[in-house]
């Protein structure tokens, strides 16, 4: 049995109302860009992922799913292309995001299955994966207020407290289903971060495909 936390559609958000931004400088855009082409440089991943940096922030496309990446510029930012297999996901079929925002650690993954896997199943799968790789986890007990986009596909969670290199962690496991494509989005950070959640649901959300559209009213 796995505890999926109860509060986990706390705020709705229509992306298109958030507060106005400073518009990047054409020098920023342009040095942006030049780290979302070496990240898909160094992933081996032209043809599979895209420069779609239009700002300040390095962001690729994943045009096959619709998955968005924006990265933070760090050094641990990377973009991954799992290899195929005999009889299951082709190339371009598995990839990965990963970033640091703010002291924690996010990964986001788009895989179309060939069974077609539903959202839950996604979930069971990404729980016992991770039960598997630390089975001292345990059932993150506290709400945990989660973003949501009005009119976006539902999300579904599960929150664990771990404890990694003798220090307290939450762990989130974050899944959605768009069409063909399963997204997964996995957010680890100190367990005292009361922002953590929100950062890994709006990341989420605007990853997913239509996510950086504006909502419509």
């Amino acid at each position: 049995m796995f505890a999926t936390i109860a509060l986990f559609a706390a705020l709705l958000l229509p992306i298109s109302q958030s507060a106005p931004v400073k518009p990047a400088t054409p020098a920023e855009i342009a040095a942006a860009r030049v780290i979302a082409d070496r990240l898909i440089s160094e992933a081996g991943a032209r043809g599979v992922f895209e420069n779609a940096t239009e700002d300040g922030t390095p962001t690729v496309l994943h045009p096959a799913s619709g998955l968005t990446c924006g990265f933070s510029g760090d050094r641990h930012d990377y973009i991954r292309i799992f290899p195929a297999s005999l009889g299951g996901v082709e190339r371009g079929d598995d990839v990965a995001c990963g970033m640091w925002m703010l002291g924690s650690e996010h990964t986001i993954y788009a895989t179309r299955y060939p069974d077609r896997h539903s959202a839950r199943e996604d979930l069971d799968a990404a729980i016992a994966a991770f039960r598997q790789r630390l089975p001292n986890a345990r059932p993150h007990t506290g709400d945990v207020a989660l973003v949501s986009r009005e009119g976006g596909p539902d999300i579904l969670l599960a929150a664990y407290d771990v404890e990694i290199e003798d220090q307290p962690k939450l762990s989130l496991i974050l899944v959605s289903k768009v069409g063909d494509w399963s997204f997964k989005h996995r957010a680890t950070g100190p367990i005292a971060d009361e922002t953590l959640a929100l950062m890994a649901g709006m990341s989420f959300i605007l990853s997913l495909p239509g996510g950086r559209s504006p909502t419509k009213p």
